[in-house]
């Protein structure tokens, strides 16, 4: 149950209270952020959203999706650029005690790109970064009479490729927590309910066809198997309106398959970039909303490993933590919280998954030729850890600690951090 505007009026009636969902595709606020929002009993569902209401039809504080961004900053000041760049050097050090030395922002706006601009300019970029343009902010914008082209977001000085603008960024549906990603069968207990597409078919096509034809590498959010089957078609008919040669387009989380999309993945030679995390956090609750069959089909990486679809993991922090070897025992185990074991025939291997956050990731954002192997010609990009990950059992997992963490050879986290 999510709490209501009820419980939050408890704490104030007068002061805007928001809290969000950890999956990031949700919000509950209290009354007074309602008003502020300008959001009645009058007041539609706006395409992508919900606004849950209750038995009376009031809108009870719940607002799912689109309807939990819309007019945001009427409740929320935006940050300072001294505060974001503030931000930024959290993120690095977070990181980098983590062993993590290349991260991907998965949905950077037009006004974030000139924020990390100047962090390469103020030489405050530790991690290397690889931005996610917000695709529908940019196909929305009145300021682009056509849609860009990577190169036009390119910064001219990269800096030691400190910052790399990779991927045009767009959602197709919401989350498994939220019940609002988009499958082809009801949730579970929800006869009614099939979740949520997040624009309606035609935009989505005209944006990935689109940025398909002006050079971008698409990277489409898509969980409920309707929406893989739909981003899927979208993709398949921007390379039948302009064939491209491995245009490298990916799914992000591409979580609930079945052998017909995984054949089409490959087929396509669509990316899979999967998140192992969600499964040890996040999956007693998949089980809920999707049932026993459906929760063991989500995330089969022992088979598309064995289909030969490209395949590699990230994070999606904060709705995890994001630290890779946590996500490196869960793709060997896939057990949640509960000790409930999601298919025991998709576990894999830990090289497979050693393998799926480091060399895999730099071909997924085509920075293959700089980072993601140890080899000449590239930067001295790497991580210490204090066990050999390929022979510690996972039961001795827990001594598995990052010692060090080294962006070109400097050593910025451990013992001997500059």
């Amino acid at each position: 149950q999510h709490p209501t505007r009820y419980q939050l009026d408890t704490i104030s009636t007068e002061i805007p209270v928001r809290i969000e969902h950890t999956s990031g595709h949700g919000a509950v606020v209290n009354s007074r952020a309602l008003q502020m929002l300008g959001i009645t009993r009058e007041t539609p569902d706006p395409v992508g959203g919900k606004i849950e209401r209750d038995e009376t039809g009031e809108p009870n504080g719940i607002l799912l999706e689109t309807a939990a961004w819309q007019k945001l900053e009427s409740i929320v000041p935006d940050p300072s650029n001294t505060e974001l760049q503030a931000a930024l050097k959290r993120a690095n050090a977070y990181l980098l005690e983590r062993g993590i030395t290349s991260a991907s922002d998965a949905a950077t706006s037009l006004d974030e790109v000139s924020v990390y601009h100047k962090a390469v300019m103020l030489q405050s970029l530790q991690v290397r970064v690889n931005l996610m343009i917000d695709w529908a902010e940019v196909m929305s914008s009145v300021d682009f009479q056509s849609p860009p082209r990577p190169a036009d977001l390119q910064p001219g000085m990269v800096s030691g490729h400190k910052l790399h603008v990779g991927q045009a960024k767009i959602f197709s549906d919401g989350a498994i927590t939220t019940r609002t990603c988009k499958l082809t069968a009801p949730f579970e207990g929800m006869p009614l309910n099939t979740g949520i597409l997040i624009h309606e078919l035609e935009q989505l096509r005209h944006y990935l066809i689109q940025g398909h034809r002006r050079g971008w590498q698409m990277a489409v959010h898509a969980i409920g198997d309707m929406a893989v089957g739909e981003v899927l078609d979208a993709l398949a008919e921007a390379q039948r309106q302009q064939s491209r040669p491995r245009p490298g387009h990916r799914i992000e989380h591409c979580m609930l398959l079945d052998s017909a999309l995984i054949a089409r993945l490959r087929r396509q030679n669509i990316w899979s970039i999967g998140q192992p995390e969600f499964i040890a956090r996040l999956g007693d609750a998949y089980l809920l909303a999707l049932g026993e069959e459906r929760a063991h089909r989500l995330s089969p990486y022992a088979t598309l490993e064995a289909q030969q679809v490209a395949q590699a993991f990230s994070s999606d922090c904060p709705v995890v933590p994001g630290a890779p070897l946590d996500g490196i025992l869960a793709a060997m185990q896939r057990t949640t919280p509960s000790g409930h074991i999601l298919n025991a025939n998709e576990q894999i291997s830990a090289e497979s998954a050693l393998h799926a956050y480091t060399a895999a990731p730099a071909y997924a954002t085509r920075t293959e030729n700089d980072r993601g192997t140890l080899e000449v010609g590239k930067w001295a990009d790497m991580t210490v850890l204090s066990c050999n990950p390929l022979t510690t059992p996972p039961d001795e997992w827990s001594q598995l600690k990052v010692a060090a963490t080294f962006v070109e050879g400097s050593c910025l986290y451990g013992e001997d951090a500059l």
